[in-house]
């Protein structure tokens, strides 16, 4: 998915869904979130998390558990 598409996707989705922001940008010193394969679907594609180096644990947010709904993955 391009990135223009991926604003898109967001910008209808903040229209979709009161009260939702479109993309913020990280505040100044923010670190950036490492991505982790953490498993494999059953047709072989990645499962990927996303860690903040050096945080502890202490939210997990599950999106795009549908694979047919990429408005959901989006929205997370």
């Amino acid at each position: 998915m391009t990135a223009g598409v991926k604003a898109r996707i967001l910008s209808l989705a903040a229209v979709w869904i009161v009260g939702c922001a479109g993309p913020q940008a990280a505040p100044a010193g923010a670190r950036a979130l490492e991505s982790v394969t953490i498993g494999r679907s059953v047709r072989g594609a990645p499962i990927e998390a996303r860690v903040l180096p050096g945080g502890e644990p202490g939210i997990l947010i599950i999106g795009g558990v549908h694979g047919d709904e990429p408005i959901g993955t989006a929205l997370v």
